[in-house]
């Protein structure tokens, strides 16, 4: 008897994570999403049928709205026979809204539908973009005893799987912070989308001495942090100036 491949449909809305970046021009373009496997080679170790929809024209997802919602329930209504699960690449700032909306459009729902994305494009060297996209697939077509494994609509997100419509956005700059300090294990310095200066006073009146170097770099004195419980001690400050605290 042959064995049954999985079937995953990507439908790539917009976002950073379908972006790779144009050298002639030094700017991001969308990805073609039917070379999906080159650009993930990983992706071919699961041995399932892959195939993509990108929605025309893509949608900055800060302009999502509810004719982009229908579109998405479109393109998975239409394939639905088709496929053993779906995965929606979508921009960060409302994938929690597009997630919670569908989950409301779609009933009697038997097939995964999982919303990924990144903050760094699927082209650069460090992108969260391989693993997010990689590991959704994988939620995408995972059955058991022939059902599948996870029949709603969810949010998968740094190492993470939620409900599509238990989800809201941390701050982006937080999230860049705490990636940063532990990407870098017991280094000194982090990166920030936003000038640093308040976040330097505050810090500093929280006892969490750094200084900016270069406008959006945070480098924190002295030079290194010893232990595992400084670094936790000072993600902890860090956390709770940006969350206003």
């Amino acid at each position: 008897m042959k064995e049954h491949k999985p079937s995953i449909l990507i439908v790539y809305t917009g976002g950073t994570i379908g972006m790779i970046r144009d050298h002639e021009t030094n700017s991001l373009q969308p990805f073609d999403f039917s070379g999906i496997e080159n650009k993930v080679p990983e992706i071919k170790k699961f041995g399932y049928l892959i195939d993509s929809i990108s929605l025309k024209p893509l949608i900055d997802s800060s302009n999502i709205n509810i004719s982009s919602w229908v579109k998405i329930a479109n393109i998975i209504q239409e394939n639905y026979n088709d496929y053993d699960g779906f995965v929606v690449l979508h921009g960060t700032d409302t994938m929690s809204y597009s997630a919670s909306a569908l989950s409301f459009m779609v009933e009697n729902l038997e097939k995964p539908i999982i919303f990924t994305g990144s903050q760094l494009p699927i082209g650069t060297l460090r992108t969260d973009g391989k693993e997010n996209l990689i590991t959704a697939i994988e939620i995408a077509a995972a059955k058991l005893n022939g059902s599948a494994i996870v029949p709603e609509v969810c949010v998968y997100f740094e190492n993470k799987l939620f409900r599509g419509n238990r989800t809201t956005k941390q701050l982006q700059q937080k999230h860049q912070i705490i990636t940063e300090i532990r990407g870098r294990g017991l280094m000194l310095a982090c990166g920030l989308n936003i000038e640093g200066s308040d976040i330097v006073n505050d810090c500093m009146k929280r006892g969490l001495l750094i200084n900016c170097t270069g406008g959006k770099t945070l480098r924190f004195v002295p030079p290194l942090i010893i232990t595992i419980q400084e670094v936790d001690q000072a993600i902890a400050i860090l956390d709770a100036v940006m969350e206003g605290k």
